[in-house]
């Protein structure tokens, strides 16, 4: 089908927001595409280089106009509906159906019976944008809380003891409280270890509540507001005073395994929350996934030692299948994460001179030589 079929069997209509549809006569139609682009410019290179993206929305210049008896009359409801905010539909011969928006709207009355409209659109994405990413964050406390869950059910399997519980409240607040930089969250922390004192000092001891308090102690430090490095140094050393406050027992095997584990598992948080000028350099990323991945070895080699070779006696131990498993996922997501992240940080590089020089040549070598000197 010619341009000229495309004129007399199609009809220009214009959907305003508020639902209303217009059948105006028509002159121009002009469409304008911008690009998304970058220009880079080097120092000592002739010319530049244009990074050019997707294109950004399409313009359309309409131009269109009423006539007849009553074109003033609608005219101005035509006006009156532009000012519905939704996004109009319309249907040009030359261009199909386009969703857009009008930036402006110029309308000339001056001459009889014909109203005329001069409308640049903008055509816009049917969804909100920026689509919504999945927050990192929110996916591993998800993963966290049922790691936190599945860790409840074996210890009460365990039956572990309030005793046990204490060694544990024992060590977290004697490494939490002496780190804790900031007095009100310190003293937020003491009310907290106070709290899961008390329900575990309780005559009807209650082992979901003693538990999920001692949980609670132990991922408080992942969200304090210290630096990733502080919040990870705390968890470690935390991971590592209960798996040294370890007595042998079975029973306190698997004490060691939910809470140092719960540990390991607040380090992940940490490195995901309260998140400020951590990640400044590829190198940052990379020394914060080495202290995660170093305890998260040394907690499974230690499972690992505990372990008994037989698992049909009193005595066996084996670390409970559904919690490492969480833990194994909320690792990966976590570290998956930080690769991201380390892919869009600053690279540091290095340079050796060849001889001596000093701060002003090095200026001019490597940022040139300032256009208005």
């Amino acid at each position: 089908m010619s341009w000229q079929d495309d004129i007399e069997n199609k009809v220009f209509t214009i959907k305003t927001g508020d639902g209303y549809t217009y059948s105006p006569k028509w002159k121009n139609a002009n469409k304008e595409v911008d690009y998304n682009v970058s220009v880079f410019d080097f120092v000592n290179v002739f010319g530049s280089f244009v990074d050019r993206r997707k294109p950004k929305a399409r313009k359309f210049d309409l131009e269109f106009y009423f006539d007849g008896e009553t074109a003033i009359t609608v005219g101005n409801n035509f006006e009156i509906s532009a000012r519905d905010q939704r996004r109009w539909t319309v249907t040009h011969p030359f261009y199909g159906e386009i969703k857009c928006q009008p930036i402006s709207l110029f309308q000339d009355n001056t001459a009889l019976n014909c109203s005329t409209f001069r409308v640049p659109v903008l055509e816009t994405l049917l969804q909100g944008w920026p689509v919504a990413d999945v927050v990192i964050s929110d996916q591993l406390q998800q993963l966290n809380i049922t790691l936190n869950n599945n860790q409840l059910a074996s210890l009460q399997i365990a039956n572990i003891t309030p005793l046990e519980l204490k060694s544990t409240i024992t060590v977290v607040n004697n490494v939490v409280g002496k780190e804790i930089k900031d007095s009100n969250q310190l003293a937020d922390f003491k009310k907290l270890v106070s709290t899961t004192i008390t329900s575990v000092d309780k005559v009807e001891f209650d082992i979901v509540t003693a538990l999920t308090d001692v949980q609670a102690i132990i991922n408080y430090p992942a969200t304090i507001m210290q630096t990733v490095k502080d919040r990870l140094n705390i968890l470690i050393e935390v991971a590592t005073g209960i798996i040294n406050s370890f007595d042998t027992t079975l029973f306190d095997k698997k004490r060691i395994e939910g809470m140092a584990g719960a540990a390991i598992a607040a380090m992940h948080i940490a490195a995901s929350e309260n998140i400020k000028n951590d990640y400044q350099t590829r190198n940052d990323v990379s020394d914060i996934m080495a202290m995660m991945q170093t305890a998260y070895q040394n907690y499974l080699t230690w499972l690992d030692s505990q372990q008994t070779d037989r698992a049909d006696s009193d005595i066996s131990y084996e670390p409970d299948f559904n919690s490492l498993s969480n833990l194994d996922n909320l690792v990966n997501l976590s570290l998956a994460n930080l690769y991201q992240v380390a892919f869009g940080a600053k690279q540091e590089r290095s340079i050796i001179l060849e001889k001596d020089s000093n701060p002003a040549l090095l200026a001019h070598r490597f940022y040139g030589l300032d256009l208005n000197d």
